[in-house]
């Protein structure tokens, strides 16, 4: 029986992946967690919703350490798990967690002879470690829907349709590039009686989210303006985080104004203005994207 082991954290979309990875899927996920840690709770309680709607016959184990920096107390726990089942097959997802989680479990699993995982989301892979530090790269093959990314993080996504001219030509040429796009996406709080906020398109592309929000004005409105910028950034601090990409398309003659030039720097949105709104789709790197899909043989 293949078993891993990982670390609960605030970023919960490594825990995920060598899940939804054919090559590293476990059968049964031992999940290290601290339960004195309210958020840390609610992180593994939505893994579980995903996983269990996803992956039924996938199990997960909840494993509770009392403190995330008493490295000796982590190392025996680890001891203690592969020990219970010294005739299967482990790995260490040693991703997540505080250092003082990770670097006890990978200590114990190199002592035993044991592979670890390092999941590089930006890269798109993960890394398989042997023992020797020796290092091998296993591409992603798989992605998350916007849905799924959304539930991971105890929220819901409802799409709907863009509603003005402007809208639909971003939305148009992106549907033209390598991913899963929707347009006009509703963040609704779990109940789903509530939107947290409302978005013109969201892309997944692997396991990356990009938002946008998408504006033509001849005359700059400054609290709406402000709004929007608040709006994207919220929703990288919610969970974003080091996996999800913001952009704020803007045309028209209106000038965006110096105060909202460093806001869009400091919130670390993308823009895109000018003629490049129209060169999305002829030219998707320059602007972070994916490229363009390519046309299938007939």
């Amino acid at each position: 029986m293949k078993r891993m082991l990982c670390f609960i954290s605030d970023m919960i979309l490594p825990n995920f992946i060598p899940l939804n990875e054919a090559a590293t899927k476990p059968d049964v996920l031992h999940a290290i967690f601290t339960p004195s840690e309210e958020r840390m709770k609610k992180r593994l309680k939505d893994l579980k919703t995903v996983v269990k709607a996803k992956f039924p016959n996938l199990k997960i184990e909840e494993v509770e350490i009392p403190d995330a920096y008493d490295g000796k107390a982590i190392y025996e726990s680890c001891k203690t798990l592969v020990e219970d089942y010294p005739n299967d097959d482990w790995k260490l997802n040693s991703t997540g967690g505080t250092k003082l989680m990770s670097s006890p479990a990978i200590e114990f699993f190199r002592e035993a002879k044991l592979e670890f995982y390092y999941v590089e989301t930006f890269r798109n892979r993960i890394l398989s470690i042997k023992p020797d530090w020796e290092i091998s790269e296993i591409p992603f093959n798989n992605s998350i829907s916007i849905e799924e990314y959304f539930q991971l993080h105890g929220h819901i996504a409802k799409p709907g349709k863009s509603i003005n001219r402007h809208e639909i030509h971003i939305f148009n040429q992106l549907q033209k590039l390598n991913w899963t796009v929707e347009a006009s996406v509703r963040w609704r709080n779990p109940d789903n009686t509530s939107d947290l906020a409302e978005y013109d398109m969201i892309g997944i592309h692997d396991y990356q989210m990009s938002v946008f929000e998408c504006k033509r004005k001849n005359s700059t409105d400054k609290e709406k303006v402000l709004k929007d910028l608040l709006k994207l950034s919220q929703i990288k601090y919610a969970f974003g985080g080091p996996f999800g990409k913001i952009y704020w398309i803007f045309n028209g003659q209106a000038q965006i104004g110096k105060m909202n030039e460093i806001r869009i720097k400091e919130f670390g949105i993308k823009l895109i203005s000018g003629d490049d709104v129209n060169q999305i789709s002829n030219n998707p790197q320059k602007f972070g994207l994916p490229p363009i899909k390519k046309l299938k043989n007939l």
